[in-house]
């Protein structure tokens, strides 16, 4: 029970007192909020009592005088707002995650439009407490999603992109292999080439070496043989001079016996 003070006024079909001034001359439990049904029309006969209604957070707004849930039920949405400058926890109520089950109690508000229609309603909460978070929200939420879809995609396109890469330096890896291998097979073949090369070349020499041994032997027979011709044809040289001096002695003594007046001479054995 209060004694108020004040100017009077309406608010649409809401008699208010303006500017008012208020004492508190009794003080009793306060009566147990009325539940509100989960949606359905504007209930005129709640204006102005206190009210428990369900819902999902679905934004959270803060002015300077205000923090605003915007709720949603089966079929409607209304709103709840507590008054900021009187509360020093109203940011409990401004944080709560979107997609969150709460529920709420506070003084149900009709409203209306510019034609004095009801149009919704909304509850005046007293404080944070009046607000009570029932349910988290799931963690999928089509925020997550989308952002885990972009994720997804953006890794997807990263394999993608890390497989090309990976295919490419793998086929030019096995090009550079492929080149590798031909150039040491070309090159174990120049060195078998040049082995043999170098085979063939030990063997010519070899056979070089026999042919020179060879030939220094025979000229060695050939020098040799040389040398004891020439001793024979000197031997024979001064062989021939003798025999020469020998045939003109003899020469030389026909000639002068032909010459000499001797008488046949008969010699006489007996």
């Amino acid at each position: 029970m209060v004694d108020v003070v004040g100017f009077p006024g309406n608010q649409g079909r809401r008699f208010l007192l303006r500017e008012a001034v208020y004492r508190v001359v009794w003080q009793q439990n306060e009566p147990t909020p009325i539940q509100l049904a989960n949606g359905g029309p504007v209930n005129l006969d709640l204006d102005g009592l206190l009210v428990r209604g369900e819902g999902t957070v679905v934004n959270a707004i803060a002015t300077g005088t205000e923090t605003e849930l915007l709720l949603q039920t089966d079929d409607s949405m209304f709103k709840a707002s507590l008054e900021t400058q009187h509360s020093h926890n109203a940011h409990v109520v401004y944080n709560l995650p979107k997609g969150a089950r709460v529920a709420v109690t506070g003084i149900y508000e009709v409203q209306s439009d510019e034609n004095g229609k009801p149009r919704g309603f909304a509850l005046r909460l007293r404080s944070p407490a009046d607000v009570v978070l029932l349910k988290r929200p799931p963690w999928w939420t089509a925020t997550r999603l989308k952002w885990l879809a972009v994720g997804v995609g953006t890794i997807l396109v990263l394999v993608l992109c890390w497989n090309a890469t990976v295919t490419r330096k793998n086929k030019e890896l096995n090009l550079a292999r492929a080149a590798l291998q031909s150039a040491n097979e070309e090159l174990e073949q120049r060195v078998r080439e040049r082995t043999r090369e170098l085979q063939e070349q030990i063997a010519a020499k070899e056979r070089a070496y026999k042919q020179l041994e060879q030939a220094q032997q025979s000229l060695m027979l050939a020098s040799r043989q040389a040398g004891m011709a020439e001793v024979a044809t000197s031997v024979l040289h001064n062989v021939g001079n003798v025999l020469n001096s020998v045939n003109i002695s003899i020469a030389m003594l026909n000639e002068r016996l032909r010459h000499l007046r001797v008488e046949n001479v008969s010699p006489d054995f007996s």
